[in-house]
């Protein structure tokens, strides 16, 4: 079989590149396209390491270096957990691709290389394309099957002491707010639009940067306490800003940030 460089960089490039958007998807991170490219391109230029006979336990050394890297560039490092359930999502998609390129390749009867350590298979871009389709859809599928399933116990009792008032609401903790305070790296929690009629009114605001799907911009915090009822989790000191627009969702009255309960 030949192999051509340039078409097995590119190829993987691309295959990185939407299993690092799906991986994104899962855990809903907004979307850093430079990054997740970037991490794309070193995923292009390590399958170039098929072209070099490679010992197998440094080739699984390499493997698994390759992938922190590729993570780290992709989403950063939030905290421990996050990194390893990113790493392990992502390292999944890989096997879950693999296997829907490699059925259709066999029903295609595709031209199929592998040894101990790599396997190549010559696939056109249809097969490409309908593995990326099949991927998204099961992506899809788990992601909101999953966040359904942890959302009743994910949904907390909120009391939030703000401009020396006390609120009673319900949090909804996502693991996708990882917004902090610049300065103090207090976490950042949002509230629903039109909770507090006066939010705008409350003085010693912070300018707290953000990015999401929509893109990047600033929000104005206010230094607040709060307490997860019926646990242990007791004045937390955080920042809270107020939503632009109403939640989807009219279950809860603030996103609660993850780092609360660490």
């Amino acid at each position: 079989m030949i192999i051509y460089a340039d078409i097995l960089f590119l190829l993987n490039l691309l295959i990185t590149y939407i299993l690092l958007i799906c991986t994104a998807m899962f855990f809903k991170i907004p979307l850093k396209r430079f990054r997740i490219l970037l991490a794309s391109l070193l995923g292009g230029i390590y399958s170039l390491s098929i072209l070099v006979h490679i010992n197998i336990v440094l080739s699984i050394i390499i493997k698994i270096i390759i992938c922190i890297i590729i993570i780290l560039i992709s989403f950063g490092f939030s905290n421990l957990r996050s990194f390893i359930y990113e790493t392990c999502v992502f390292l999944l998609l890989n096997v879950l691709f693999a296997g829907i390129v490699m059925a259709l390749s066999f029903m295609k009867k595709s031209d199929f290389y592998s040894d101990l350590l790599v396997s190549y298979i010559n696939i056109s871009p249809l097969v490409l394309i309908i593995a990326s389709l099949i991927s998204y859809i099961i992506i899809n599928f788990l992601t909101r099957y999953i966040l359904k399933r942890r959302e009743t116990s994910r949904v907390y009792k909120v009391s939030l002491k703000l401009n020396n008032k006390n609120y009673i609401l319900f949090g909804f903790c996502d693991s996708g707010n990882a917004l902090t305070e610049p300065f103090s790296a207090l976490p950042v929690c949002i509230l629903k639009q039109g909770i507090i009629s006066d939010f705008e009114n409350i003085p010693l605001k912070r300018v707290i940067p953000f990015a999401s799907i929509g893109g990047e911009g600033i929000m104005y915090g206010v230094k607040a306490e709060i307490d997860i009822n019926n646990s242990d989790y007791k004045n937390i000191s955080v920042y809270i800003v107020q939503a632009s627009a109403g939640f989807k969702d009219i279950k809860y009255d603030i996103i609660l940030n993850p780092q609360i309960f660490n």
